[in-house]
């Protein structure tokens, strides 16, 4: 179990999730392949990572939209 604060990763026990959740730490697990899934967001945020990763995911979406219709490969 990791408490994640921006680039700040650090191996924590469950007894002291508690402890970091109320400094602004975000609790993950971390899978077989090495990647992060949030389990449990820092109680003062106002966005979760779920909705910011959306929310990105979204605009980069609609960049490439933007672009396909600037420059139609008919042209």
């Amino acid at each position: 179990m990791l408490a994640v604060q921006g680039n700040k990763q650090i191996k924590i026990e469950e007894k002291d999730k508690a402890y970091y959740l109320t400094l602004g730490y975000d609790i993950a697990d971390v899978d077989e392949k090495g990647n992060l899934t949030i389990t449990e967001n820092a109680p003062g945020k106002t966005v979760t990572y779920a909705k910011y990763k959306e929310a990105l995911d979204k605009i980069v979406e609609l960049e490439n939209q933007i672009e396909a219709l600037k420059n139609p490969k008919g042209k």
